[in-house]
């Protein structure tokens, strides 16, 4: 009876490893591709944040002030996929997801503060919500969808 229940239980392991192993496998081994197309809408996050904000504001369309207002966020992006190690699990929620979004936040902040560029408490809060909505927001709708 208990050589039954061991090989019950080593069954049920098995069973959870190969499921578990599939969940993980569907968050980190997603391959150069998908890792590109993931780095491509944290791009994205970021663009549509700098264009929506100049936009608002009045700011004019131009090349330049959009890549004024930008490239401090695309820095801050860049450090967030370098210390989180994106390439890893790009589309995690927590692992890849929190870190980015807090890393492009802090980062472009100090970046505009050192360049003479304004960081009101307003703007911190925004920048905040609309990445934070937009870099989760991808990841939870990618998650879901490798889930199915």
């Amino acid at each position: 009876m208990a050589h039954a229940d061991a090989e019950g239980d080593l069954r049920a392991c098995r069973m959870s490893a190969r499921w578990v192993g599939r969940d993980a496998a569907a968050h980190t081994t997603l391959g150069p591709m998908r890792m590109v197309t993931a780095a491509v809408l944290d791009l994205c996050c970021v663009l549509a944040f700098v264009l929506i904000g100049r936009a608002s504001h009045s700011e004019g369309e131009t090349l330049a002030g959009a890549a004024k207002t930008a490239w401090p966020f695309l820095a801050g992006l860049l450090i967030g996929w370098l210390v989180t190690r994106g390439w890893r699990r790009p589309a995690a929620l927590l692992a890849t997801g929190a870190g980015v979004w807090l890393a492009t936040v802090a980062a472009g902040m100090a970046l505009r503060a050192v360049s003479g560029q304004g960081i009101a408490a307003t703007f911190v809060l925004v920048a905040l919500v609309f990445l934070g909505l937009a870099m989760f927001g991808w990841r939870a709708v990618a998650g879901r969808r490798m889930a199915a």
